[in-house]
C-alpha cells in the first residue's frame, strides 16, 4: 500500500480536478484507516478519506463509487443518516445495483426499520438473480479480441 502513496500524491499534483485521482486517494487513505492502530491516526486518516471522497463528488456528484465508499466511511463513524443518504443516492443514480441495496437494507436493519430493510434485501436478492456474470457493456470488447 505504501508503494501506492506516491503515485497516488504525483497524480494528484498532476491533475488535481480528476474526480478519479480523488476517488483513489479516499480509498487509499480509507484503507490505511482501516489498518493502522492508533485510533487518533485513524481517524485522522478516515477524514481524509472523507474529504477526498467529497472533493471527488464535488467535481462529478453522480460518481456511484465515490458515493458508495462515501457511505461505508459514515457507517464507520455511526453517521447513520448520511450513510442512508448516500446509498440512496447511489440507487437513484444506478437502481440495478444490487450490491447498494443490500448495504442499504443493513443500515435500515441496524435503525430497526425491518420493513424497509425486507424490502431493500429482497431487490437486492430479485437484482443478484438476474444479474450477468459479465456486464453486457464488456461484451463488444470480448467479441472483438475472441
Amino acid at each position: 500500500m505504501e508503494d501506492v502513496r506516491p503515485c497516488i500524491e504525483e497524480a494528484s499534483a498532476l491533475y488535481p480536478n480528476s474526480h478519479q485521482i480523488l476517488y483513489i486517494k479516499g480509498r487509499l487513505l480509507a484503507a490505511r484507516a482501516a489498518k493502522c492502530e492508533n485510533a487518533a491516526k485513524c481517524e485522522h486518516l478516515r477524514s481524509d478519506a472523507k474529504s477526498s471522497l467529497l472533493g471527488a463528488l464535488a467535481i462529478a456528484p453522480s460518481h456511484v463509487s465515490s458515493l458508495r465508499h462515501l457511505a461505508h466511511i459514515y457507517r464507520l463513524e455511526r453517521n447513520i443518516p448520511m450513510a442512508e443518504k448516500m446509498l440512496r443516492d447511489v440507487i437513484q443514480i444506478d437502481p440495478l445495483h444490487s450490491d447498494s441495496w443490500q448495504a442499504l437494507g443493513m443500515i435500515l436493519s441496524e435503525e430497526g426499520r425491518f420493513e424497509e430493510a425486507l424490502e431493500c434485501y429482497s431487490t437486492a436478492s430479485a437484482l443478484n438473480s438476474s444479474t450477468p456474470l459479465i456486464p453486457f457493456s464488456t461484451l463488444p470488447v470480448l467479441i472483438h479480441a475472441s
